[in-house]
């Protein structure tokens, strides 16, 4: 259901979490740590970090962390930042967004669940 993306970044945060507050992890020991490759982790990780979804810094001492500021951060967030296709406007029968002036058979049923889908994302917190 998820993009392998978003999967990956979900369980990133989920293990960044476990780390002390404040401390960074290097994104290699988070790598092997959470099981994803390095070189696509560190994709996600720039994603992340330009929503503000993590911090990092370079260096001997760097790595990522979760912001210290960090508001709740919620699945959603993470969807929202890796433009996962499950936070999508797009309509259920086609590629465009859906359109309300002449919307498609499956249009009310759809947003039912991508509504449901979006609660539930926002309820899943990271922090």
């Amino acid at each position: 259901m998820l993009a392998l993306s978003t999967k990956y970044a979900l369980k990133a945060l989920l293990h960044l979490r476990e780390v002390p507050r404040g401390e960074f992890m290097q994104v290699t020991a988070l790598s092997k740590k959470a099981g994803i490759p390095g070189p696509y982790l560190s994709k996600i990780i720039k994603q992340l970090a330009t929503r503000q979804l993590v911090e990092t810094r370079r260096g001997l001492s760097g790595g990522v962390r979760l912001p210290l500021k960090a508001k709740s951060i919620s699945f959603y967030d993470v969807c929202a930042a890796l433009e996962d296709p499950i936070v999508s406007q797009r309509c259920f029968l086609s590629k465009s967004p859906c359109n309300l002036n002449s919307p498609c058979v499956m249009h009310a049923h759809w947003s039912r669940i991508k509504d449901a889908v979006a609660k539930f994302l926002k309820g899943s917190k990271i922090r």
